[in-house]
């Protein structure tokens, strides 16, 4: 039954194109008029009549209806041809919504040329994210040869219309010089502008940059000021980066208290250095009070995260019982595991057993 109307909506597609050329053509109404005459609709009849005779907002609503209350009962197909109705009768909207579908191939077969074709149309409209993911697609060679030429040519015309997005990855384009000369002023520019809208990863790399005293004059103040708003936000990398900070032997007064505070709420956030560092503040008692239990819990989580050095050191507080237990068979694979992946103490320690005329069984 899904196959079938999965076909059914291609068929859908391919027979709207030929949908009333003369109609498609002709200047539509304004657009306030067309939402007004959706909003005094009194029923599903109306509201199908207003479509029928050509509102773009009706089409839209009934997109919206078929989509959500009918899509497993043919409602795909019918929402489908309303979308394409929309889109031949000019509106960017409804362009820019078939082209996605194109894109991610979430109800129709994925097709990069159709997605482009569409985005295209909706752009030469002014639709602003159309522009975004013609960018993208461009910048990634998503489908097509990869053109950062023409990439930053769509996130550039997107940006002056103060898309955040766009704004972030010309900032990208120009930190690392995707096809375009390096520009880390520019880079600053443009991600000062993302930021100020509010996206956090716009903020996360001013803050780094100003960090780092690339593209502007170096500014622990600014750094922090960045990293804040983000972490505040709930950015995770921003969280780890201003715990940094505030960790930092450079600062001006270092604080060991809101490190540990801002640690935590990264490791929580999946930051595994973030998983490491919170172990050893456990561990040694920096900012926190010295707790082995939770030293061995943040160690764990960051050894079965991958961090190799936290391998080896869960693999010591194993075998010495540190927070846990004692289990020499334990310690010794999780040693093993770091030795395995070129972790020089944990080599050094593996030779040494070895070494010793000790019977210790080292799986390598």
């Amino acid at each position: 039954m899904r196959l079938l109307i999965t076909l059914w909506a291609v068929l859908v597609l391919s027979a709207c194109a030929s949908y009333d050329k003369q109609q498609a053509q002709q200047v539509p109404i304004s657009t306030e008029i067309e939402k007004a005459e959706v909003r005094s609709s009194q029923s599903m009849q109306d509201l199908i009549a207003l479509a029928e005779s050509g509102n773009r907002q009706a089409m839209m609503s009934l997109v919206q209806y078929y989509e959500h209350r009918l899509a497993n009962k043919g409602g795909d197909a019918l929402s489908l041809m309303w979308l394409r109705k929309a889109a031949d009768s000019g509106l960017s909207d409804a362009m820019y919504e078939i082209a996605k579908l194109y894109d991610f191939g979430s109800t129709i077969p994925e097709d990069n040329a159709q997605a482009i074709f569409w985005y295209q149309k909706a752009a030469d409209l002014g639709h602003v994210s159309a522009m975004v993911n013609l960018g993208v697609i461009y910048d990634t060679g998503e489908g097509v040869e990869e053109d950062n030429q023409l990439a930053h040519r769509y996130y550039l015309k997107a940006a002056q219309q103060k898309d955040s997005d766009a704004q972030y990855n010309l900032g990208l384009m120009y930190e690392n010089g995707e096809g375009i000369d390096q520009d880390y002023q520019k880079a600053v520019g443009w991600y000062r502008l993302a930021a100020e809208q509010g996206d956090l990863n716009a903020m996360v790399n001013l803050g780094r940059l100003y960090h780092i005293g690339e593209g502007v004059s170096q500014d622990e103040q600014q750094a922090r000021h960045w990293f804040q708003r983000a972490a505040k936000a709930g950015e995770p990398s921003a969280q780890f980066n201003l715990a940094g900070i505030y960790m930092s032997p450079e600062a001006a007064a270092p604080d060991f208290k809101k490190a540990a505070r801002w640690y935590k709420q990264a490791a929580h956030g999946g930051i595994r250095p973030a998983m490491w560092q919170l172990a050893n503040m456990y561990r040694l008692g920096y900012g926190v009070s010295k707790d082995a239990r939770k030293a061995f819990r943040w160690t764990h989580k960051a050894a079965y995260s991958g961090v190799i050095p936290a391998q080896f050191q869960l693999g010591l507080m194993f075998i010495q019982g540190e927070g846990t237990p004692v289990s020499h068979k334990l310690g010794l694979h999780w040693i093993a595991s770091a030795a395995r992946q070129g972790y020089p103490q944990a080599q050094t320690y593996v030779r040494s057993l070895m070494d010793n005329s000790r019977p210790v069984h080292i799986q390598m």
